[in-house]
């Protein structure tokens, strides 16, 4: 669970890596995790600008994912106990990447994260059922 943990905070961190609020939430998810249940819903957006002359070019694949972190992600969380998680990642606006060649689904994408105890289970929302992850704990 820390393990997994850590991975979200590192996602969190690198996608406000650049914001003058990083510290804040760095220091808010960190007192977040100390607690034994909670419920949370962060949004992350990034804010940036790319000059037309910096050789940073905006590809067909590129600029539907700036776009949609423009517009933001969302990031649920419902947690029971040290044991037992509930995330769930979305788009703010998917309209970007809806039916492309990145997201070829009509419906928004979406993924869901359950954590009990070892176990890790990742569905997205085009998926029927789940995908069950082995963690260090059942690989001895």
């Amino acid at each position: 669970m820390k393990k997994i943990s850590a991975m979200v905070l590192a996602g969190l961190l690198i996608l406000t890596g650049c914001s003058s609020n990083t510290l804040l939430v760095a220091e808010s998810f960190k007192k977040t995790m100390d607690t034994s249940s909670f419920e949370s819903k962060t949004s992350i957006s990034l804010s940036v600008h790319f000059p037309e002359n910096a050789n940073v070019p905006l590809d067909d694949n590129r600029k539907p994912v700036m776009d949609l972190l423009k517009n933001g992600i969302v990031v649920d969380t419902i947690r029971k106990n040290d044991r037992e998680s509930h995330i769930t990642i979305s788009a703010n606006n998917p309209a970007p990447i809806l039916s492309s060649e990145l997201w070829p689904y009509p419906t928004a994408p979406s993924f869901d994260l359950y954590i009990n105890g070892n176990d890790l289970l990742v569905k997205s929302s085009v998926d029927k059922k789940f995908l069950a992850l082995a963690s260090e704990a059942d690989n001895p």
